[in-house]
């Protein structure tokens, strides 16, 4: 499945999207992100811009005055599904955000090989022709998608090299990461198995792989596990809980607030009020657009006090307000990298 980073990656030293899961300088476990998952399940919008702000002329974050620093725009098919993302860094030369001359820092372009598979190119610069989308541009990555029946994503390989040809999309470009989605196991919206180790065989994506990440999604939260417990099988009650994440609504559905909680807190239990939080997005809905505020401790060293300041303020934009209801947004997600 495609953990597609849109919000903020606290850690990275840039922002993975459309299929790569932050493979620099990041390990599967390590510092937190909150993420979208699974864009190409909504059919609403033929396209998306998600605006990262700074402090305007007040110099204070997360205010009305503040103003666009970059931006992403995801485009989607007929089906409701991604099939670009383009990043960009700067107005270009008419000073204007979101104009025809912005400068793009990172393409990634969605090309289905069939009914169930598809094949993404993450390019992040324009080759020698100097436009972006086209046949020279410098790729970075490649992810490989399988999908159900459904048009689901069951299976994605990321390829982190072009192997020993030199050609991206041939058999020897090199995987770094697998996994592997399940719908409605145990009344959940989805379980994802992520995989980096070859097992015994050394063949990616075996049966002998070892699981290196249990991801579980329900509607108002989920967890990830990093073992499998005393029992020995994945999906259980004894299985390892490395972070849980949960989501509050309004009455009609609208999501106000997604948290990442990193510790179960003193009485050693998840899901309990004393569980550590470790990032805290507060959400507001305006027509159609979605308004994230990222908070970060304040002066008592506390994450979701009332003394909290704003670390980052992004603007999801959409055509409807299916940007803020997790009945057209179902996964709208926090994720460790």
């Amino acid at each position: 499945m495609r953990w597609l980073t849109l919000l903020v990656c606290l850690a990275c030293s840039s922002t993975p999207a459309f299929g790569e899961h932050d493979d620099a300088g990041s390990n599967l476990l390590g510092d937190a992100s909150i993420q979208f998952q699974d864009v190409d399940t909504l059919p609403a919008c033929s396209a998306w811009t998600i605006r990262d702000l700074a402090a305007g002329p007040n110099n204070v974050l997360g205010d009305a005055d503040d103003v666009e620093s970059n931006y992403s725009r995801i485009d989607f098919d007929a089906l409701g599904r991604v099939s670009r993302e383009s990043k960009f860094s700067g107005p270009g030369g008419d000073g204007t955000w979101e104009t025809q001359d912005d400068e793009v820092s990172l393409w990634q372009q969605l090309t289905l090989t069939s009914a169930t598979e598809g094949n993404a190119l993450t390019s992040t610069a324009s080759g020698p022709d100097g436009a972006w989308g086209t046949s020279d541009d410098v790729v970075g990555s490649r992810t490989w998608f399988q999908y159900d029946g459904q048009g689901q994503r069951v299976v994605e390989h990321d390829f982190g090299g072009a192997g020993g040809d030199g050609v991206w999309g041939t058999s020897d470009d090199v995987i770094d990461r697998w996994y592997h989605v399940a719908y409605g196991v145990g009344g959940s919206l989805f379980q994802e198995r992520q995989f980096v180790d070859r097992g015994p065989d050394q063949i990616p994506d075996t049966s002998d792989d070892p699981v290196a990440l249990l991801v579980t999604r329900f509607h108002d939260g989920g967890a990830f596990a990093d073992n499998a417990g005393p029992d020995g099988t994945w999906g259980t009650s004894d299985d390892h809980i490395n972070s849980r994440y949960a989501y509050d609504f309004t009455s009609s559905g609208a999501i106000t607030r997604a948290t990442l909680y990193d510790a179960p807190g003193p009485d050693g239990v998840w899901g309990t009020s004393d569980d550590v939080i470790g990032i805290l997005v507060k959400l507001s809905c305006s027509g159609h657009g979605l308004d994230e505020l990222v908070m970060a401790a304040g002066s008592d060293g506390v994450l979701g006090t009332a003394d909290d300041v704003v670390a980052a303020h992004i603007v999801v934009v959409g055509c409807d307000a299916s940007v803020c209801s997790l009945s057209q947004l179902p996964s709208i997600g926090v994720q460790p990298n």
